[in-house]
């Protein structure tokens, strides 16, 4: 299953054949060109690529016939595997194996919306949301039913909207109004969802690559753009972490410790929302 138009768009033949991601860098395998637009006509060649050129990519594209581009320095490039090598994660170890592996194939966005949570206005109003926060239940022994579960009995104190793991996202609450996961500046602006910690190199990819696809999904729901939490309290992409540092009303930093553990553990590598990013501009990209 691949990740493409999965907004119901048209999707050309044999997709199978091209790339649908857009991380890192592209090398060049046969000799191609860089056009002026994405639906690629001889009189729009910007420049050639020789074969064994290396070129960053900036993001993806896709053309009227329904068929991904690269976005790249000065136009667009062919996606045809036959004429590109995709080094695709910036070099993360974490996002290379989801790319590898899973990319694609995230789980459904399944909808039990409970009545019984608080309908909320977000600050700018209803449905008008400002990005998503990241959360992790810090819970080792626990599993996303009794997650759910508990946050259905004890709302009144915290609830987010949606749960995630390796297999499932799971959509509790209305995302188009407030939830109580991170504080009242940060309540007032964002979609949350809490990861609930899985124990395998597979689940972690598997509940990261869900998360990412997520995240894309919401943000490109409500017509944002993907972008990190900067200290000016900007960014539609922000952990629990970003919130205590930058907009306050708590203290959690959550999923920091997760992540680095998760990902020396079964990666070597630390895991952080910079990495998470790009997933999640892969998958915006795409959609």
């Amino acid at each position: 299953m691949t990740a493409a138009k999965s907004t119901g768009s048209k999707v050309g033949k044999k997709i199978s054949n091209y790339w649908t991601v857009s991380l890192g860098s592209a090398k060049i395998v046969k000799n191609s060109f860089i056009y002026k637009n994405q639906n690629f006509k001889k009189n729009q060649r910007v420049k050639k690529l020789k074969k064994g050129t290396k070129i960053k990519i900036k993001g993806l594209k896709w053309s009227n016939g329904g068929y991904p581009r690269f976005k790249v320095a000065g136009g667009y490039l062919t996606t045809n595997k036959k004429n590109t090598v995709v080094a695709s994660a910036g070099s993360n170890k974490v996002n290379s194996y989801i790319i590898s592996n899973y990319f694609g194939k995230h789980a459904k966005i399944v909808k039990k919306i409970d009545k019984r949570f608080p309908k909320n206005k977000l600050r700018r109003g209803l449905g008008k949301p400002e990005g998503v926060v990241v959360h992790e239940t810090a819970n080792p022994n626990s599993t996303l039913k009794n997650e759910v579960k508990y946050m259905k009995a004890h709302y009144k104190n915290a609830f987010v909207h949606t749960f995630v793991n390796g297999s499932t996202i799971e959509n509790i609450a209305n995302t188009n109004y407030l939830a109580w996961g991170a504080g009242y500046q940060a309540n007032q602006r964002f979609i949350q969802f809490e990861q609930v910690r899985v124990h395998s190199k597979k689940n972690f990819a598997k509940e990261i690559n869900n998360a990412a696809y997520y995240s894309a999904y919401i943000l490109k729901e409500y017509g944002l753009k993907p972008s990190l939490a900067k200290k000016n309290k900007t960014g539609t992409l922000w952990s629990h972490n970003d919130v205590s540092k930058w907009l306050g009303g708590t203290t959690h930093t959550d999923p920091v410790a997760y992540w680095k553990a998760s990902g020396k553990k079964w990666f070597g590598t630390n895991y952080t929302m910079k990495d998470f990013y790009k997933l999640v501009k892969a998958y915006y990209d795409a959609m």
